[in-house]
């Protein structure tokens, strides 16, 4: 993923630029290498440790590259908006708080990131994030806060975490709640979360795409595919979805289970939906 660039400046004006009138620009010190070209580039690295800090969640490394870039070159040198650090302060991460206290002082910071200073913020969230993540498991934190899901699952994402991600998505799916597409950054698990199934379906649907696993059938689920006759299919739509799932889960076991218990599985499988019971048999992508 290309990383989000903070400070947005055009190119330094060369020797060979032209001035007003005409004539090569002079007296600078640009041409030899001299001390505008230093300052130039000392200033830019500068600006780079203040991004990169923000993106790593490192509020106390950005702050001092904000204090030598003000001390260097004077407050007017500083890019706009740059007083939304001071919500966070150099002691931000020392600070002893429980996860939820900690994800109440984000939500208000990134409420006012919001209104004052929407630049920053999309670097001031994968660099939280990604810190907090580094302490914390994911799972924790969106039991903690549900609105965190997307982000999360961002950042995981963009650190090389793909499945991860995936995982927490699928997850809450399971648990039946309904997540939203337009904040993932991942095309796949967004086109999937678009589609208009009830969250035990859209389950189903990741695992034949093969965006995650099946999980492990429960030992009451063999059981019950295991008796004759079974009992009848639910009629409510999400807990249909939810016996689909549990069908496959026992239908995906290698061993340990019976012939007739994995015919008895995928029958049900196909009277609670044809269509995906015919991609799982064929080994197709339902779309």
């Amino acid at each position: 993923m290309e990383q989000l660039k903070l400070f947005d400046f055009g190119p330094p004006r060369l020797p060979f630029d032209e001035g007003r009138d005409g004539e090569p620009l002079a007296g600078l010190g640009l041409d030899d290498g001299g001390p505008q070209l230093a300052l130039f580039a000392e200033r830019v690295q500068l600006l780079g440790a203040m991004s990169s800090g923000l993106r790593d969640g490192n509020f106390k490394a950005a702050l001092q590259a904000r204090a030598a870039l003000a001390s260097t070159y004077g407050t007017d040198a500083l890019p706009a908006g740059h007083a939304v650090l001071d919500r966070f302060g150099p002691g931000f991460w020392e600070l002893r708080l429980e996860l939820g206290a900690r994800l109440t002082l984000w939500e208000a910071a990134d409420a006012n990131l919001a209104r004052t200073a929407p630049g920053y913020r999309p670097l001031l969230r994968r660099g939280f994030y990604s810190r907090l993540l580094a302490t914390h498991n994911a799972p924790d934190v969106v039991a903690e806060r549900p609105a965190c899901l997307a982000p999360c699952a961002n950042v995981l994402r963009e650190l090389g975490q793909s499945a991860e991600a995936r995982l927490l998505v699928r997850d809450v799916l399971l648990g039946g709640r309904e997540v939203s597409a337009l904040a993932f950054e991942d095309a796949e698990l967004a086109d999937l979360l678009a589609e208009d199934r009830s969250p035990p379906w859209l389950v189903v649907l990741g695992a034949l795409r093969r965006l995650w696993p099946v999980t492990w059938p429960k030992a009451e689920d063999i059981e019950e595919l295991s008796r004759a006759p079974l009992p009848p299919d639910p009629g409510d739509d999400t807990e249909r979805g939810l016996c689909f799932w549990r069908s496959l889960s026992v239908a995906q076991v290698q061993s340990g289970v019976t012939t007739d218990t994995l015919k008895a599985a995928r029958r049900r499988m196909k009277r609670l939906d044809p269509v995906l019971h015919a991609a799982y048999m064929e080994g197709s992508i339902p779309r």
